[in-house]
């Protein structure tokens, strides 16, 4: 089963990801275009199309060695920053990637924080899934600015290629 969402809503990454177990390897650079409704209206409309593999077990990404792929601070707003890409994960078997908790409060407050926090994050996530990595966990960090999806190696979870994949 696949469907899309927006990766920096979190509430959906948590359901997606967190709960149902869906993993993802692609990212959509501006699946619709451009939108004029309150939720998309200023920004690309990126999404994740995710899979739900129904009958396999989920991963468990608690054994292996994590490095965290960004960095990010608090802003004067108190709104969070992201600031670089870390670039030596050597060693590691699980990256976080950490995300704003609140996308739509971000947008509301500064749109120019939110286009940063999109390109930064698709930057990241399209390189990783081209080098084989895949999203299959999500961090609720409670009381937190920034919630974290975790990516491992796809080949590590034994599952086949993607529908839409197969062929490639």
């Amino acid at each position: 089963m696949t469907w899309t969402y927006d990766p920096l809503e979190t509430a959906n990454g948590y359901l997606n990801v967190g709960k149902l177990g869906a993993i993802c390897t692609t990212y959509i650079t501006d699946c619709y275009g451009e939108m004029e409704d309150p939720m998309n209206q200023g920004l690309p409309t990126d999404r994740f199309k995710v899979e739900w593999w129904l009958k396999e077990q989920r991963p468990d990404l608690s054994a292996g060695k994590e490095k965290s792929l960004l960095v990010w601070k608090q802003g004067n707003n108190r709104l969070p920053v992201p600031k670089l890409i870390n670039d030596d994960l050597a060693g590691a078997e699980v990256v976080s990637l950490s995300v704003p908790a609140n996308f739509q409060q971000i947008k509301e407050s500064d749109l120019g924080l939110a286009r940063e926090w999109r390109f930064m994050t698709r930057q990241v996530l399209t390189d990783y899934f081209n080098s084989g990595w895949a999203v299959a966990g999500f961090r609720l960090r409670r009381g937190e600015p920034v919630h974290e999806y975790l990516l491992t190696y796809r080949n590590s979870l034994g599952l086949p290629p993607a529908p839409w994949q197969k062929g490639e």
